[in-house]
């Protein structure tokens, strides 16, 4: 397993194959980060030519010599397949360590609880893919 930039259409296409995807994650946000200028990149976890997982990066400034590096609503990964999730981390810090990043905030798109309009909790099952 290894991690290597993506380009759109290849996101576009890992996106299509998903059953939820968070607005923060999508093409739509990447373009407008990129309109916005700021310093960002598509990941992806790839396996044997097969993309598992995939991601937004965005970079800012962190001290002189480091940077922060944000994922909105965390990767677009399979979060209970619990070997590959740790892969990818294990992963996603030595491919950060190289790029001088410093801290790492991520806040995966796991529904905690699902609720009715009135706002009482109606199931607690954490469906994710």
């Amino acid at each position: 397993m290894k991690i290597r930039q993506l380009t759109v259409q290849e996101y576009e296409e890992f996106l299509k194959q998903r059953t939820h995807v968070n607005f923060l994650q999508s093409v739509m946000e990447y373009r407008k980060l990129q309109s916005d200028n700021q310093n960002k990149e598509i990941i992806g976890f790839v396996d044997e030519d097969v993309i598992y997982g995939a991601g937004i990066l965005v970079y800012t400034r962190y001290a002189i010599l480091f940077y922060k590096c944000y994922v909105p609503r965390g990767l677009g990964i399979n979060y209970k397949n619990k070997k590959r999730l740790e892969e990818a981390t294990v992963e996603l810090k030595k491919y950060l360590k190289k790029k001088k990043v410093a801290v790492l905030t991520m806040d995966p798109d796991i529904v905690l609880n699902y609720r009715d309009r009135d706002g009482n909790v109606i199931r607690t099952d954490h469906e994710v893919e």
